[in-house]
């Protein structure tokens, strides 16, 4: 009778863990990509334009993250740059596209809040290019047949 009553337990938990399992894997499975194919040749990956995704970090917990329809993480900005507006391209790797931050916290919107509380006129865009894993390489493709673009 005990040994049954164990076998009953351990398999509960099995049963238990195995349903967590699935509900992580779906969870990942209905969220987009937080990166995808390339638009630009040469590059191997870019942010997922429109992505809305949330990642667990053990330090800071959940967060999360959503690209614009140029994937980059900000909000959504013409691709025309309106009259009276200064734009600040920001490159860089996953800290630059703000790893475990909110949207709010990422360097780019920081700058941005800075620069339009401190101009004396002009409305200051940022516009954040940062992709995870990025090096010299990527960046010079991203100045070149992106930010110039």
């Amino acid at each position: 009778m005990i040994f049954k009553n164990i076998l009953l337990a351990v398999a509960s938990l099995v049963f238990c863990f195995l349903l967590i399992e699935f509900g992580f894997k779906l969870t990942a499975f209905l969220q987009p990509n937080e990166t995808g194919p390339a638009s630009v040749a040469g590059l191997p990956y870019e942010n997922t334009p429109k992505a809305r995704y949330w990642r667990i970090d053990r330090e800071v917990g959940p967060n999360f993250y959503a690209h614009n329809s140029h994937g980059m993480r900000s909000r959504e900005i013409s691709r025309e740059k309106p009259a009276g507006t200064f734009r600040v391209a920001l490159l860089g790797d996953s800290v630059m596209h703000g790893g475990n931050v909110a949207q709010s916290a990422t360097t780019s919107a920081i700058l941005e809040n800075i620069l339009n509380n401190e101009s004396s006129g002009d409305r200051v865009e940022t516009l954040n290019f940062g992709v995870s894993s990025y090096a010299l390489r990527e960046y010079a493709l991203v100045v070149e047949k992106k930010i110039f673009q």
